[in-house]
Order: structure tokens, then C-alpha cells, then sequence
């Protein structure tokens, strides 16, 4: 039997420091990406 392991990767920073950038690289391979300032404003 082969068990699958998710990893959970939380990215935080100042201001213009590449959060958007690492988030545009980690979708372009195919990673699920959830930005918690849209899940606070819903």
C-alpha cells in the first residue's frame, strides 16, 4: 500500500519581498495555492 504525504508550505513577509512570485512559480508547477487574504475576505 502506498501512502500519499501532503506538505504544507506557509509563505509570509513584508511588503515586496516575492510572496506573489514564489506563489506564480509553485502554480506554474502545478501546486495548489491558497492566499489567506482572500479566504479572510470571504
Amino acid at each position: 500500500m502506498r501512502h500519499h504525504i501532503k506538505k504544507i508550505l506557509c509563505l509570509t513577509g513584508m511588503p515586496g519581498c516575492g510572496k506573489s512570485i514564489v506563489k506564480e512559480v509553485a502554480l506554474s508547477h502545478g501546486v495548489t495555492v491558497i492566499t489567506m487574504g482572500d479566504v479572510v475576505r470571504e
